[in-house]
């Protein structure tokens, strides 16, 4: 209890809560939140809607993006070993272009292939 009775108590500060669907909302008190998913009862009660602290929300955007960075460099990472190995002057070209049918590598092609298509996700360019 607070030193003065008079004095109000702080609200808890939740990192979500979720306010009931209309579908469920009372006339006379709307619709009500909770700091849990109580709602639905049954499947047609609707979902609640959930509210996600903003100071959280923001943070996960910022990790986002720092993971989007980071996923772009590894593929420009990924796309200059690509070219470096299987490239025009890469080693395993000049195997390839030089030893005819008895290449090797086919793991290196499934590879090589799998490579290219991580790096072209989300794109619709070709490569090189």
């Amino acid at each position: 209890m607070p030193a003065n009775p008079n004095q109000e108590r702080a609200m808890p500060d939740h990192e979500r809560i979720w306010l009931e669907s209309e579908k469920t909302a009372d006339r006379y008190t709307g619709r009500m939140w909770c700091e849990d998913k109580v709602w639905p009862d049954d499947d047609s009660d609707g979902e609640p809607t959930e509210y996600v602290r903003s100071d959280l929300y923001a943070a996960l955007l910022d990790e986002l993006a720092r993971q989007g960075e980071a996923l772009k460099l590894a593929r420009e990472a990924l796309d200059a070993m690509v070219h470096a190995v299987c490239g025009e002057s890469g080693f395993a070209n000049a195997v390839r272009v030089n030893s005819g049918f008895a290449y090797p590598w086919p793991a290196l092609d499934e590879a090589e292939a799998l490579a290219i298509e991580v790096i072209m996700e989300r794109t619709d360019e070709k490569y090189r």
